[in-house]
């Protein structure tokens, strides 16, 4: 079985789950912003958190999402609100 890092780079459909996520929160808090970009945070023994970076126009906000397996898959958290994008 592939790192969970390693499985969301490769599978679309989890991919487009947490983007599903991702989406529900952005609606939640009356904004329309679109991932731009994603990368491999750190490894908490099963988890894995990614940082999600999303552009609301001018601003890049990140979401911190943990995947975890489990029996049918993997487990998506979604930390709403994002915090914002240090540069």
């Amino acid at each position: 079985m592939e790192p969970a890092h390693e499985q969301t780079a490769a599978d679309p459909v989890l991919q487009l789950d947490i983007t599903k996520k991702i989406d529900e929160c952005e609606r939640t808090l009356g904004a329309a912003g679109r991932v731009i970009d994603t990368r491999f945070e750190r490894l908490e023994e099963p988890s894995v958190i990614e940082s999600w970076i999303v552009s609301r126009g001018a601003v890049e906000v990140v979401y911190l999402v943990k995947l975890t397996p489990v029996a049918e898959g993997v487990e998506i958290a979604v930390q709403c609100p994002p915090k914002p994008r240090v540069k």
